[in-house]
């Protein structure tokens, strides 16, 4: 157990009854480290008892739980018991849902070392000088890796290249320092989506730049900032309907294909998001009729067998930043169709939701705003209860 030094709350054992008593698959029981003989919590699970006391009936020892790691985040309804105080257990309390007991200074923790900031980028006027501000911070927080996607965005506009893949935000800052060069600003499509990333990009930044495992993010902003853009969208938009929302890193670390983001349903389920960003959906491509559409829904679907599955359910992420007129209403329509046609082979997909590149404007004084339309499918023949919540 974990030593916590800071007084909480705690659960006192009144008999030889196990003060807490959970259902669901069997683990061993959670025995007093005092006298190493009493059965605090039968059949324990770790993530249900989290920072709290438990007080030995027989030797009176408490035994403190653990803390949650560092990124974790609650379930959106734990039981709290508060910051302090001894509560008399008579009989055994029976978990039937792995519902997690925790305390106010864990829930506080969490929230500081995981939630995104609420309100988004300050004003930003576009100058060369603050292009240069943009790249610089990033290549400092990322421990100087995207200096080297600047140098290669740099090339690739010089051999007159319409688009680098490889850093769309790199791309985006060069691109429109090159505009800034003429007299007005021409505001044609590359312009447009190259003011859509670099806003976008300053969006999350000023909402996520604080938490926890930021560092990493930076990481993953330099070598896949396509994806990680509709990944940290997706996660605020979520944040904003009320679910506390993880960045899952544990199964990258090691190398595994694992899902970009979870919500904790309870203590022993999680439900991931795994975020797609299909090189059909991008603003290159003009021509996306309703057929390929449809195609490339269901091939994002089978590709996210190795990372959503019964053992690991969750919603399927799609993000597009087409322009055409008229596609994220054709495109979600699409994406409807094939979910009530397909879901019943997907029974672990809770739903797909769409990110998509809405509407980008830059005022007189060259001050950029810009919008993301983000829609939620659910899928009916999900295999449970579904449990996203998307506000009102």
């Amino acid at each position: 157990m974990t030593e916590i030094i800071d007084e909480r709350p705690t659960l006192v054992q009144g008999s030889e009854a196990p003060i807490v008593i959970r259902e669901g698959e069997k683990v061993p029981p959670l025995i007093c480290e005092g006298c190493n003989d009493s059965v605090l919590v039968e059949n324990y699970l770790k993530e249900c008892f989290v920072g709290i006391g438990l007080e030995c009936f027989k030797c009176q020892h408490v035994t403190m739980t653990p803390s949650l790691p560092e990124g974790e985040v609650f379930p959106q309804m734990p039981v709290s018991l508060g910051s302090k105080g001894r509560y008399l257990i008579g009989s055994s309390v029976v978990n039937r849902k792995d519902v997690v007991m925790t305390c106010s200074q864990e829930l506080e923790k969490s929230e500081k070392l995981t939630a995104p900031q609420k309100a988004t980028s300050s004003n930003f006027e576009l100058t060369h000088e603050n292009l240069t501000k943009v790249s610089d911070e990033l290549n400092l927080l990322s421990g100087g890796r995207f200096n080297k996607y600047i140098e290669s965005a740099k090339r690739s506009i010089n051999h007159r290249s319409d688009y680098f893949r490889e850093n769309p935000l790199a791309w985006s800052i060069e691109h429109l320092k090159k505009q800034l060069g003429n007299k007005e600003l021409i505001m044609s499509k590359q312009t447009l989506v190259a003011l859509g990333f670099l806003q976008g990009y300053r969006d999350v930044l000023a909402r996520w730049k604080d938490h926890v495992h930021f560092p990493i993010l930076a990481t993953e902003i330099c070598a896949y900032f396509y994806h990680s853009l509709m990944q940290l969208i997706v996660a605020s938009y979520l944040k904003d309907a009320g679910n506390r929302i993880a960045i899952n890193i544990a199964g990258k670390e090691v190398g595994e294909r694992a899902a970009d983001l979870y919500l904790r349903i309870s203590g022993s389920e999680k439900l991931f998001l795994e975020v797609k960003g299909p090189e059909a959906l991008e603003w290159t491509n003009t021509e996306l009729k309703s057929g390929k559409m449809k195609k490339v829904v269901e091939k994002c679907l089978s590709s996210s067998r190795g990372q959503i599955d019964v053992s690991k359910p969750g919603v399927l992420v799609i993000g597009a930043t087409c322009l055409n007129e008229g596609f994220l209403e054709d495109f979600e329509t699409i994406v409807g169709k094939v979910l009530r046609a397909k879901g019943k082979s997907y029974p672990a997909i809770a739903g797909i939701c769409t990110v998509g590149l809405k509407e980008v404007s830059v005022d007189g004084g060259r001050s950029i705003s810009t919008s993301f339309n983000i829609s939620m499918n659910i899928n009916t023949h999900y295999y449970q209860d579904n449990p996203i919540n998307q506000g009102t």
